[in-house]
């Protein structure tokens, strides 16, 4: 009976170890859906690759590429809580991305559009730098009901609650003469993709 009992309580304790293994070498919910954001953009990145081998695609992979930067942006400020900003060079038809640089695990807190605006260069990093290659170029970049911006670098505010400038980016394929549309839904953050020029439409929800 005794060492029935001593067989059991070391099962017991093999068990136990294991889970804690298991627990300790395993994957949070979180972790799991940045490989998941990680990897998607990997292969968004591969199919924008191959369409803009054919001449026609051209500005359709340029503005599937702007706008998965604008998800990955959203993901990544509401993951670590801190604001992203996105970047258009219009006048020389570049964007990227500003990622607060981490100390010690810790991330510069950066949470108004002035403190954004204003920041040190160094207090953030400049990541996935690109430039659009001819003959795509940027049109102009629309902010809310503002008129369209062209020639200058525009900032756009993502914050961790998710909500974002809404704003769409306009390009224009000079070989075609056609235009593209690229949109950020500020109540729903979706990202919507039209093959014309479209004016931005500002979405108001309120009740009753």
């Amino acid at each position: 009976m005794q060492s029935l009992c001593v067989s059991k309580k070391s099962a017991h304790w093999r068990n136990e170890s294991i889970d804690a293994k298991i627990r300790r070498n395993g994957f949070t919910i979180m972790e799991l859906m940045m490989v998941i954001i990680i990897l998607s953009i990997a292969l968004l990145i591969v199919g924008v690759n191959l369409d803009s081998l054919i001449p026609s695609e051209r500005m359709r992979a340029d503005a599937k590429a702007i706008g998965s930067l604008m998800q990955f942006a959203r993901a990544e400020a509401a993951c670590k809580g801190v604001n992203y900003g996105i970047v258009y060079d219009l006048k020389n038809n570049a964007y990227w991305l500003l990622v607060p640089r981490s100390v010690n695990g810790e991330y510069a807190d950066y949470n108004s559009a002035d403190e954004l605006e204003n920041s040190e260069p160094e207090v953030r990093e400049k990541l996935f730098y690109k430039k659009l290659e001819y003959p795509v170029e940027f049109l102009d970049v629309q902010i809310g009901e503002q008129h369209a911006i062209k020639n200058k670098v525009v900032k756009i505010e993502i914050t961790p609650l998710g909500l974002a400038s809404g704003h769409i980016v306009h390009l224009r394929d000079k070989e075609e003469k056609t235009e593209f549309s690229i949109e950020l839904n500020t109540l729903t953050a979706a990202v919507s993709y039209y093959d014309h020029y479209k004016e931005f439409k500002e979405v108001v929800d309120y009740e009753e």
